[in-house]
């Protein structure tokens, strides 16, 4: 086949765009790498007790204490004998030296450690004076570690992209196509992936708002019962990017069939967050020595809240079903490409002109273009949305740090390049919503399904012609092959087989409107579609414009074979 000898891979990169990406990839993966490192040292530091030995202890000092942080902590010294030898312990888990918690978690754990209970003390037995009162281990410490893992995969993923994946500029330079369903990729990876993410992201979504949101509802129909307020204050916390988020503790008296209970939970919310002055406004509402109403689980007095109202934290909860978006949107792509691919091996005939020259035409007969204004309009203006308005969160937490003259370094510096997708997201539905009032350039062919020899008059109409600096209408040939190659294997190559120009000029008067004929040559390869392979032709429109980005317009058609059964190939 005859190939343009500019004729390269789209997806081919400069040196220094290589650097820019390199940079941005690396940032990202050495992020997840290091929560990655964090998370497992953490994991396997509490997996390791479950491989102790059992020994009986006895509790001989338990204190509940109040630490400065607004949590409460229990400490506790045990005794216990090992090998006929007596050891003293003051370690709760491999994660925590104390017990520490809300107010009602720690009372608990005071009563059921109370001094001179036995209890079950695990010890180690390389170490016997190392040993903990309880094996602590959370699934969701590993449910976590798909974040890492998915900043990780994105990093040094686009990394390896960057410098190591197999470049191809020329189609001769590659195996033959596979030709038939054989060849057809199912897309299995692609479907666990973005499930992974989905199912994720969902049970985030469950867990952080509609459960939340689901008690709040219900326990408004709890009975109401007289309270009293005996302590109330804002409690902070060491956030997970090094900053300090804050909660609401009151803890409130009340009684129940003649018995008085304890109660701790403000509202359903288990998170606490970044808004200090929200905070300080609920335990304002509610000082020490109020007598205000509770709501009390009919079924279970110990259970109760003070709160049934929706506060706008709650709608933080709604954020990760954007990734349930995007995964869902995905996976529908993927089912969409692989349904395509799965169609088998597809020559146009002369008979089926008239049904596939619709496909391509619009009223007046018109070529349809592939991409409107409108289309890009939308799909920039729902990125901008999502992605600015899950970085707004963040960026609202760091600049409110600075205010208060607490500045969140990590935070900060972590944000910057999310900041700066998210001011090109503007741009680009700036630019988008723009040429919403500008009518894009209209293509025509005087034949709607010319043959391969055949003359054909193109015709073109481009209004404000005078916002270009320069124009060119050519028609190219492409043919696009999913390589088999297994460095290769989901990379489409696409190269340039046939170019006739149809236009080329600075212009104004010229770019406005006209017409020429042009010749499809008749040793070509006609329109055609296979899993693995396909022939486009098209008319494609590049202009440069004054102070916007450059507009490329393409406008597919069908070519069909020889008549008479002439015998179309590709040339080589």
């Amino acid at each position: 086949m005859r190939f343009l000898e500019n004729s390269a891979n789209f997806d081919q990169k400069s040196f220094i765009g290589k650097i820019f990406a390199s940079a941005f990839f690396l940032f990202f993966g050495l992020a997840g790498a290091v929560f990655l490192v964090f998370l497992a040292k953490t994991t396997l530091s509490e997996l390791r007790s479950y491989g102790w030995e059992e020994a009986k202890g006895l509790i001989v000092h338990s204190e509940r204490v109040s630490s400065p942080e607004g949590k409460y902590i229990l400490r506790l010294a045990y005794e216990y004998e090992y090998n006929g030898k007596k050891y003293r312990g003051e370690t709760f888990s491999e994660a925590q030296v104390n017990f520490n918690g809300k107010f009602r978690q720690v009372a608990e754990a005071e009563k059921r450690y109370a001094s001179g209970t036995f209890h079950a003390v695990y010890v180690n037995p390389a170490s016997p004076w190392d040993a903990v009162l309880e094996r602590q281990f959370s699934w969701w410490m590993l449910i976590g570690g798909l974040i890492p893992l998915v900043f990780c995969f994105i990093g040094f993923g686009g990394l390896y992209g960057c410098w190591f994946m197999k470049k191809t500029n020329d189609l001769h330079k590659t195996r033959p196509p596979v030709i038939g369903t054989k060849g057809v990729r199912s897309g299995a990876g692609s479907y666990i992936f973005l499930g992974v993410v989905v199912l994720f992201c969902a049970a985030l979504t469950i867990f952080m708002f509609i459960l939340p949101a689901g008690r709040t509802i219900a326990a408004r129909s709890w009975e109401s019962i007289p309270c009293r307020i005996v302590s109330s204050r804002v409690t902070s916390h060491d956030g997970s990017e090094g900053g300090t988020t804050y909660g609401v503790e009151i803890i409130y008296q009340y009684d129940v069939g003649g018995r008085s209970y304890v109660g701790d939970r403000y509202d359903f919310l288990a998170c606490s967050s970044s808004g200090y002055e929200g905070k300080v406004e609920i335990v304002r509402r509610y000082p020490a020595g109020k007598k205000t109403i509770c709501q009390v689980n009919p079924r279970d007095a110990y259970e109760a809240v003070l709160s049934t109202e929706f506060r706008s934290d709650y709608w933080f909860g709604l954020i990760p079903l954007a990734f349930v978006a995007f995964g869902g949107l995905g996976m529908f792509f993927v089912w969409r490409r692989s349904r395509h691919k799965k169609i088998e091996h597809e020559n146009i005939e002369l008979e089926d002109a008239i049904g596939v020259c619709d496909s391509f035409l619009e009223e007046g007969g018109w070529l349809k273009p592939r991409n409107t204004p409108l289309k890009m309009f939308l799909g920039g203006l729902l990125f901008a949305l999502i992605w600015n308005g899950l970085v707004s969160v963040f960026v609202t937490i760091a600049v409110k740090s600075w205010v208060k003259g607490e500045p969140e370094w990590f935070l900060s510096i972590f944000i910057i390049p999310f900041v700066l997708i998210g001011m090109l997201t503007i741009v680009f539905f700036l630019f988008s919503f723009a040429d919403l009032f500008v009518e894009a350039p209209r293509v025509r062919l005087s034949k709607c399904c010319p043959c391969l020899g055949d003359k054909v008059m193109a015709e073109w109409e481009i209004a404000g012609s005078r916002a270009y600096r320069h124009m060119s209408i050519n028609v190219e040939g492409v043919q696009k092959i999913r390589m088999a190659d297994k460095e290769a294997r989901d990379k489409v190559c696409s190269a340039i087989f046939v170019l006739i120009p149809l236009l080329e000029t600075d212009l104004p008067e010229v770019m406005s409107g006209g017409r020429k004929e042009f010749e499809l040559p008749g040793d070509m390869m006609h329109s055609f579609k296979a899993p693995n392979h396909k022939i486009v032709w098209r008319v494609k429109l590049c202009g440069r414009r004054r102070y916007r980005p450059a507009l490329t317009c393409e406008y597919e058609f069908c070519v069909m074979p020889l008549p008479q059964g002439g015998k179309s190939h590709v040339a080589s």
